[in-house]
């Protein structure tokens, strides 16, 4: 129906869509303006996955980091105690 409106100058025919004006503008506005509230809920929840990612990859280097200065302590602990029993 809208396409039939568009070639017959812009107007619409009868029992057309609710709400459309008929003309180029109204299916613009239609198409381009279409903001909805479910728009924002779903920016709210991409933006709380990213911070919940971002959060938990810093934990785990944080955890990495401790993990290989332990490592680190202990490889150095076992090569103090070759030299003193050598």
């Amino acid at each position: 129906m809208i396409i039939d409106a568009f070639k017959s100058g812009g107007t619409e025919p009868k029992g057309g869509h609710p709400g459309t004006e008929g003309n180029m503008t109204g299916f613009v506005r239609q198409v381009t303006m279409g903001f909805c509230w479910w728009d924002l809920a779903a920016a709210l929840v991409f933006a709380t996955i990213v911070a919940i990612v971002t959060w938990r990859r810093n934990c785990l280097d944080r955890r990495i980091r401790e993990l290989e200065d332990r490592i680190a302590e202990q490889y150095m602990d076992d090569s103090l105690q070759e030299i003193t029993f050598s």
